[in-house]
Formats: C-alpha cells, sequence, structure tokens
C-alpha cells in the first residue's frame, strides 16, 4: 500500500542530543531520525542498518531498561516508542558498502522497501560512503519505475549546530536539499529541449512543481508565474513546429516572447541560483529561429527560422512541409498575391513545379484563379528551380513512400539540408 515513507541510515557514531530546527518547528532528540519524523509526520520509516550500526544505535543497551527520560540511553528503536510513538519505525539490514556488489545490493535493498505511488522523504543526515549518491539514483530511478514522488531530501547538520548561551542542548538546522533534485529536474527537461526541441518533460515538471506554487501563492510567487508562462510558451512554439502551424509561426514572434520572459526570470529572486546558466542555455536555443536575410519580410523569416529547427531536431517531414509552404508564401508575396488564398498558392505551385519539369504554362489551378502564365509573368524573373523537387520529396513522405521515385530516410533528412541552404543562397543572390 503506497504512502508517505521516510528512508533513513544510520551509522555507528555515538550521537549527541540536540534540538533540530526546521521551518519553525523543532524536537529535542539524539537521533536526527526521531526529529525528521516528528517535522514531517510520514506514516512509517524505514531506517537502514549495516551490522555495526545495529549492535551500537538501533538497540537499546543492557541495563537501558526504565530509563526513559534519559536521552543518552537506548537505541533509536526504543527512543522513538517515546519521542514519536504514533510513528512506525522499522529496520531493514544492509550490507557495508565496502565493494561495488554490495553497493549495488544497497540499492536494490531501497528499491524493494519502495512501493508503487509512494512518496518517498530522503535523510542522508548520517549516511557513508556511497549512500548519498545511491540516494539520488534512487530518486530519479522509482519516480521512472514505480511513479514515487519525491517529499524532500534533507540533511540534519550536526556541524552547523548552534550552541546554547544557558548551556541548554545545541540548535541544530535542517538542510533541505530537494532543490537539488529540482535541478537535477530541470538540467535534464532543459537537455531535452536542447536535443529534441521538446517541453514535454518542462511540462511535467511545472505542472507538479511549479502550477501548484502559483495556485497557492494566489499569482504572488513572480517566480512560478513566469515559469509556468514560459513553459506554455514554449509548448506553443513546439505544437506550432510539430503540427506545421504556418501562419501561426509567420505571426508570433516566439524569440523576442520567450527571451523577455527568461530576461524577467533573470530579473527575479531565484529558488535554484544555479539555474541562471540553464537558462541563458535555453534563451541560446533560440538562435536556431533566427534567420539573418536582408531584405526579407519578418513572416518568410520566421517560417525559414521553423525549417532550421527541424532540421536541427530530426523533424523532417515537418521541415519539408514548412520549406515547401514558406516558398510558397515567399514568391506569392513577391508577385503581388494574397498568400492566404489557397488559388493563388495552387498556381504559384502549379507554375513552379512546371518550370522545374519543363512543361509549357497552360490552364490553371483553380476556378477562377489567374492562368499560369499570367501568374507567371508577375513572379520574379529567376526562379527557385529545386521546388519541383522539393515538392517530390515532400509527396513522398505525405504518401508513405507509395509514390514512384522514393528515396530513403537518410537521404530525406539529408536533401532536407540541401533545399534548405539552397533556397537561403536564392535569396541571397536575389538581394
Amino acid at each position: 500500500m503506497s504512502g508517505k515513507k521516510m528512508i533513513s541510515f544510520l551509522g555507528t557514531s555515538a550521537y549527541k542530543a540536540g534540538v533540530y530546527v526546521f521551518g519553525g518547528r523543532s524536537k529535542e532528540t539524539r537521533f536526527v531520525q526521531a526529529a525528521l519524523a516528528a517535522i514531517f509526520q510520514p506514516s512509517e520509516v524505514v531506517v537502514f542498518l549495516t551490522q555495526g550500526a545495529r549492535e551500537r544505535n538501533w538497540q537499546s543497551p543492557s541495563g537501558s531498561e526504565g530509563r526513559d527520560g534519559d536521552l543518552r540511553l537506548k537505541g533509536l528503536e526504543d527512543r522513538v516508542r517515546i519521542e514519536v510513538p504514533s510513528i512506525r519505525f522499522r529496520g531493514r539490514d544492509i550490507p557495508d558498502g565496502s565493494n561495488e556488489e554490495e553497493i549495488w545490493a544497497i540499492f536494490q535493498e531501497i528499491l524493494d522497501e519502495v512501493e508503487e505511488g509512494d512518496e518517498i522523504i530522503f535523510d542522508v543526515t548520517h549516511s557513508f560512503r556511497s549512500i548519498p549518491i545511491l540516494a539520488l539514483a534512487c530518486i530519479q530511478y522509482l519516480r521512472t519505475l514505480k511513479g514515487v514522488k519525491l517529499g524532500g531530501i534533507y540533511y540534519g547538520a550536526w556541524e552547523a549546530r548552534r550552541d546554547s548561551a544557558d548551556g541548554g542542548l545545541p540548535e541544530v538546522p535542517v538542510f533541505d536539499l530537494t532543490p537539488f533534485a529540482a535541478l537535477m529536474d530541470w538540467s535534464q527537461a532543459i537537455a531535452e529541449f536542447e536535443r529534441s526541441g521538446s517541453v514535454e518533460a518542462m511540462k511535467v515538471f511545472i505542472e507538479e512543481e511549479v502550477i501548484p506554487r502559483r495556485r497557492e501563492s494566489r499569482g504572488k510567487d513572480a517566480e512560478a508565474v513566469q515559469l509556468d508562462e514560459l513553459s506554455k510558451r514554449l509548448a506553443r512554439l513546439n505544437d506550432s513546429v510539430t503540427t506545421c502551424r504556418g501562419k501561426i509561426l509567420y505571426e508570433t514572434d516566439f524569440v523576442g516572447d520567450i527571451r523577455a520572459r527568461v530576461e524577467e526570470l533573470k530579473r527575479l529572486p531565484n529558488t535554484l541560483p544555479a539555474f541562471y546558466p540553464l537558462l541563458e542555455r535555453l534563451a541560446a536555443k533560440l538562435d536556431l529561429l533566427v534567420v539573418d536575410s536582408p531584405g526579407l519580410s519578418e513572416d518568410i523569416r520566421r517560417g525559414l527560422g521553423a525549417v532550421n529547427w527541424c532540421l536541427h531536431h530530426g523533424l523532417v517531414q515537418q521541415g519539408y512541409t514548412l520549406l515547401t509552404e514558406t516558398i510558397l508564401t515567399y514568391f506569392c508575396l513577391k508577385g503581388g498575391l494574397d498568400w492566404v488564398k489557397m488559388e493563388n498558392r495552387g498556381d504559384v505551385s502549379a507554375v513552379l513545379n512546371k518550370i522545374g519539369r519543363k512543361e509549357p504554362l497552360q490552364g490553371h489551378v483553380y476556378g477562377d484563379s489567374s492562368s499560369l502564365a499570367d501568374c507567371r509573368s508577375r513572379l520574379p524573373e529567376t526562379l527557385f528551380l529545386d521546388y519541383e523537387k522539393l515538392a517530390r520529396r515532400r509527396n513522398d513522405i505525405n504518401h508513405s513512400e507509395m509514390k514512384q521515385d522514393s528515396a530513403k530516410a537518410d537521404k530525406l533528412k539529408k536533401e532536407l539540408g540541401t533545399f534548405y541552404t539552397g533556397f537561403l543562397d536564392y535569396l541571397r543572390s536575389c538581394n
């Protein structure tokens, strides 16, 4: 049965009593496990023990019976029955971790302890050797394997204790290390965005971590608001490219809008200081959408930027479609034709195809549209002659290789880049 479970590790040191403090709450105890259990109220605490830890700190020493008030006596197993009686504690044996085989065995013990859908709190205060690394690895692995939710990672910092002025117990701060797991999430999400243009990992993280912050603050958490808005704009950009929404791509300044969000985030107090460099990487990625070519209208530049985005993210079918349609838009504009009207786009496409096949310009494509000869007279004298081959490749993809003159996948990828650079060269030669 899934629930809120705390996982902790017990060492062999002679632990001293202190007052553990976190978020305005505190607990006087010798064992940080008891303090964290009192503060975070998990349904169960599982304490991983080596044989040495079991003998020195889990089991009560002989003769300590009846001394409940003495914090120096009794092992953790008995102390928690007194200090946090409502929470169940269980010990689970693990090897010392003195070799790779034992480290893997510890990893497996942790995995076996966690159930599908558990919320896990990790206490790494008394972890030894490789345990902190194992904890982070377990977190990532279990979130994927068993849908586990991370409730937090905490460290009772005895070395940062503050001694009491009146000779009482020292005050021991509890550090929240959970943001470092969030930083890992952001790193992976931005790496995925850089690699594929996908924002799915980012959306999941935003939905789980940021939107609740925005909701709880009623919109006053400025960082959460901006992160949410940034995610929405990145998602709209990605969706517009993957579904070939040419009009939206032409009309929307995605680059300026997203960069403005990034700059705003950099000005705000940031919960993750190390997040700033990741934001810079995200903003730099937008350079793919910027095509500098003198004399081009903004919509054509944005269309070509979307093609460049496709080239760098393996979106071959979308790249062919967006390049083909951007070329048609360009020639419609050069001919003074309304590029939104399908009959105009059909005529321009027919002219480019017939010239590419060296066929006479006869007839027209759509009902009342102008003749192809008249359409040709309105276009530049020099045309992009690879359009006809580009259109054939686009049809090859859209018809699932069922047409004649089909190309292999690697050739389609390579030729898309060739068509793109060829059209850019054509544009530069015209200016």
